[in-house]
């Protein structure tokens, strides 16, 4: 499994629209996601073998800044897959992305649950 590491200064909206449509460009599959206040976005999702440089290509064409050790990773599993010709399936991997921003947590109303 992959884990791609990154961060933003962007507005977060905005990058999650990015990030939405790089993952289409991609064609990735997201499976899950989960926003921890409005620090952190993490993406749960697969990405077909031979997709894998459009999808890092995708992330860092949206304004991410994507961690050396995630593209590290990324370049070492393309290297390999191109080298061998295996791992023509699925390719699940994790997104996480920390926006840097001075904006106060955000605050989500849970709705009451009756009885």
């Amino acid at each position: 499994m992959l884990r791609i590491e990154a961060t933003t200064r962007l507005p977060r909206t905005e990058m999650i629209a990015r990030v939405s449509q790089a993952m289409q460009e991609a064609v990735a599959d997201i499976i899950d996601f989960r926003f921890f206040s409005n620090i952190t976005l993490f993406i749960s999702a697969e990405v077909g073998s031979t997709r894998v440089s459009s999808l890092r290509n995708a992330l860092i064409d949206t304004g991410l800044k994507v961690a050396d050790r995630s593209l590290a990773s990324l370049d070492q599993y393309i290297n390999e897959a191109f080298a061998s010709e295996v791992g023509r399936g699925i390719v699940p991997f994790h997104l996480v992305v920390t926006f840097i921003h001075t904006e106060p947590d955000l605050r989500i109303t849970v709705p009451a649950v009756p009885g």
